[in-house]
């Protein structure tokens, strides 16, 4: 009996990245606006609270818009690449940090946690993920932050993460392709034919171009008739695809959005458009033309995406992020400040943070009645009733 193969795209739609976090442009879009649309509600609510117990009159509250929060968010997100390449951590390391930082605000805002402490819980927490031993006092020390500092939203950015932890990355798909490119160079179809044994389901071919007799030699010439000079090609797309993975892929949702494979691969059309076509036609080249059509168009739209952030469209600038920022100083919640304090009380109580600072909340609202009372004892000239 032959025993089942499992493919590449069968482990991918395991993964707890496609099933949990994998959406459409406008599902994000909704995502963001019902995060946003909760997190303003919760101000408001807690800051008339605040006015009405101090007495003072308060005036409309002009909270963060939703594209104000992904602009702030996008800001951050460079903040901890910089971080990341100042602290000379792998690119696994920072593929990861970045990732964990974009889901989190999925389901949290700005307004809510500022990004500055989610920064520093991220990048952390992907070098113990990423097994890049890193003592927590030496990353304490490099970002000029305590421990406990550091160490403060780690547990509300794994609730947040839902406890999933691995990010599958486009990065070693990248040079698994450039090894089978320069071994394509080479005229040698040994990869292809190794693929095509492991395929779960053999994919109809064309005529005359199965792995075993597909003679490259035409198509290779076609890019480029020297082989040494397109050697060189094939390096020269690898570096680009390699920084394009780096950082625009990054400042993106392109890990929301599309797989590993569709990411690499449009990284490298973005770096070596004919380079990137040769490839994918042999690849794409005895599937179904419906399916064929919807990889290309996938890589495309991704490509697409990443090219406006390399080329810095919807990048936040220092002024724009000041703006924000100074906006966010008057609408933040004023009861998730002290995020050392309320990690510790979740921890304490053995509840989440969302508890924790539901009893905040709670707790805060006490003491402005009580300080509210107390005050309206010493105005009264007759003193506190007497029964």
């Amino acid at each position: 009996m032959a025993v089942p193969t499992v493919s590449e795209d069968d482990l991918y739609r395991s993964t707890s990245q496609c099933k949990r976090w994998f959406f459409t442009a406008d599902q994000l879009a909704e995502q963001r606006r019902q995060t946003n649309a909760l997190a303003a509600e919760r101000v408001r609510t807690a800051l008339k609270a605040a006015a009405t117990a101090s007495g003072s009159s308060q005036s409309e509250i002009d909270c963060l818009a939703p594209e104000e929060e992904l602009t702030f968010v996008n800001f951050y997100c460079g903040r901890l690449l910089d971080l990341s390449d100042h602290e000379k951590f792998p690119t696994n390391v920072k593929c990861t940090a970045a990732q964990y930082f974009r889901r989190f605000y999925l389901s949290n805002s700005p307004m809510t946690y500022h990004p500055k402490d989610i920064v520093l819980s991220s990048l952390f927490l992907a070098t113990k993920t990423e097994n890049h031993y890193t003592p927590l006092k030496t990353f304490a020390a490099a970002v000029s932050k305590t421990p406990d500092a550091v160490l403060a939203t780690e547990f509300l950015l794994l609730q947040s993460l839902h406890f999933t932890l691995e990010i599958r990355q486009p990065n070693r798909g990248l040079e698994g392709g450039i090894m089978e490119l320069l071994s394509l160079v080479n005229n040698d179809t040994s990869l292809l034919l190794s693929q095509s044994s492991q395929a779960s389901t053999p994919a109809p071919t064309p005529p005359a171009s199965t792995p075993d007799t597909l003679d490259l030699t035409p198509l290779l010439h076609a890019l480029e008739p020297d082989r040494n000079r397109l050697k060189n090609r094939v390096k020269r797309a690898h570096g680009a695809a390699k920084e394009i993975l780096k950082s625009p892929a990054l400042l993106t949702d392109a890990y929301f959005s599309y797989t590993p494979s569709q990411i690499w691969l449009a990284a490298l059309r973005m770096a070596d458009p004919s380079l990137a076509t040769f490839y994918l036609t042999l690849k794409v080249a005895p599937l179904d033309p419906s399916i064929r059509i919807r990889v290309e168009t996938a890589i495309v739209d991704c490509a697409v995406l990443m090219s406006a952030a390399s080329q810095g469209e919807g990048k936040a600038g220092q002024d724009e992020a000041k703006r924000i920022d100074k906006k966010l100083f008057r609408c933040a919640h004023p009861e998730t400040k002290d995020l050392g304090q309320l990690n510790a009380r979740a921890k304490r109580t053995g509840g989440t943070t969302e508890s924790a600072e539901k009893e905040a909340v709670e707790k805060a609202a006490k003491k402005r009645k009580l300080e509210k009372e107390r005050r309206e004892k010493e105005e009264d000239p007759f003193g506190p009733p007497l029964g």
